[in-house]
């Protein structure tokens, strides 16, 4: 007869409160705490990114002197207006010198004019940029700013035509100091693993130094766009390189009657260095805590102290020992290298 009845009972048992039977229930979040969300300051300041980087560029100057001549003899290369060689121009890449008072032109000293001939002089200039950039990060998206101090070592002159007759032609200026300050704004556009690949582009002004007459200069806006690449060490650290292109110009002033000789000024730059960000949890509080995986403890979350910022780890996971001892170097040829 207690098998008639057994659905019944069942099925009352099933409806009725633990706590009819002496339970208590199970309180919400007993297994699982309610984790607070790493929000506040540091959350906030973890979305900041300090990249330091330096390098290596080259300048690809060019200029047209137009409605000028020039004039070639021996080791010298000398601007005039086609005239009137006793205010020939000496120096015209980052002042306007006139040439040596003591100038004397020999006979059969080669001249061309710079309109009719389609002279143009290029040089180039290496540099050694170092660059302190930081931007916010929400999201795919970066905005922030920077400064770059670049040191850089002016080469010589020469001309597109009559090379064997117009010699090259060095500025007095062989070292420089620019400065650049500028805004930045990018993307990250693809990420395969521990790579993530990002573009920026960085709009702002520049300052050749102490030895440009900058009084005679007009300087035009600096544009630099480049690809980021990034190699994760950690969530907090990752190494970086940053292939660029740099667009910028000047007017020089040479006289007032002649006007002012353009000089364009774009340099290609291979940069390296790293990106580094605050960590966004606080580090576990218990000194002797193993856990390798960000955890819980009470209703916050900490990183591991076993997750050094520097070293690749997914937070998810414990990654500080991704490969075996007997795996490593010299011991993958062992047999047995226990």
């Amino acid at each position: 007869m207690y098998k008639t009845f057994f659905p019944f009972i069942f099925l009352i048992c099933s409806v009725l409160p633990l706590s009819v039977w002496g339970q208590v229930p199970v309180p919400p979040g007993w297994y699982h705490e309610d984790i607070t969300p790493g929000f506040g300051m540091r959350g906030f300041l973890s979305k900041f990114h300090l990249e330091l980087t330096t390098g290596l560029g080259r300048s690809f100057y060019s200029h047209k002197p137009e409605g000028l001549s020039v004039l070639s003899f021996s080791d010298n290369v000398v601007l005039y207006n086609g005239t009137n060689t006793s205010t020939a121009l000496g120096q015209w890449f980052h002042t306007a010198a006139p040439a040596d008072s003591g100038l004397v032109v020999p006979p059969g000293a080669f001249t061309v004019g710079v309109d009719t001939a389609g002279i143009k002089m290029r040089g180039s200039a290496y540099s050694v940029p170092i660059n302190a950039v930081i931007f916010f990060k929400f999201f795919r998206f970066r905005i922030g700013g920077g400064a770059t101090f670049e040191p850089k070592i002016i080469g010589r002159f020469h001309s597109n035509k009559y090379k064997d007759e117009i010699g090259k032609w060095r500025p007095d200026l062989r070292l420089a100091f620019f400065k650049k300050y500028y805004g930045m704004f990018g993307a990250d556009v693809y990420r395969y693993m521990d790579w993530l690949v990002s573009v920026d582009l960085r709009v702002g002004m520049w300052d050749p130094g102490k030895k440009f007459d900058k009084a005679l200069m007009k300087r035009s806006i600096m544009y630099n766009v480049g690809v980021g690449l990034e190699y994760e060490l950690s969530e907090y650290v990752s190494l970086y390189a940053r292939p660029a292109l740099e667009i910028k110009s000047y007017d020089l002033t040479i006289s007032e009657g002649t006007g002012a000789i353009k000089h364009r000024a774009p340099v290609g730059y291979i940069n390296f260095g790293l990106i580094a960000r605050v960590p966004e949890k606080g580090k576990c509080f218990i000194k002797d805590c193993h856990t390798q995986i960000d955890h819980p403890h009470g209703d916050r979350e900490y990183r591991s102290r076993r997750h050094p910022i520097w070293k690749k780890q997914n937070p998810n996971y414990g990654e500080n020992y991704p490969k075996l001892i007997k795996y490593k170097r010299k011991n993958k040829r062992k047999l047995n290298p226990y």
